[in-house]
């Protein structure tokens, strides 16, 4: 789901909003997105990954953002939401 500054919510395969969308949506696009429809018919939904191949492309899409968006953060927090429970995973950002 997404959702903006007033509540409204929308299912969708997958999302990012802040100051670094603009850096960070091609990656998603590029990396979930399926095929073009002119190459073949268009499927629904996101490419599925793992639990791990997504926090991996999530840590690499705020990287990209980290070092070109001044106003990105530090640290990227990622919680993952399963069966087992809530699981953060932090990633430090502008390291040099």
């Amino acid at each position: 789901y997404t959702y903006d500054a007033i509540g409204s919510y929308e299912r969708t395969g997958y999302s990012c909003q802040g100051s670094g969308q603009a850096l960070i949506m091609p990656i998603l696009d590029n990396q979930l997105k399926a095929i073009s429809p002119l190459v073949m018919p268009l499927t629904g939904g996101a490419t599925p990954l793992t639990e791990e191949e997504a926090i991996d492309l999530v840590k690499d899409c705020f990287a990209t953002a980290g070092e070109r968006d001044i106003y990105t953060g530090d640290t990227v927090e990622i919680f993952v939401v399963n069966s087992t429970g809530v699981h953060l995973h932090k990633q430090a950002l502008k390291l040099d």
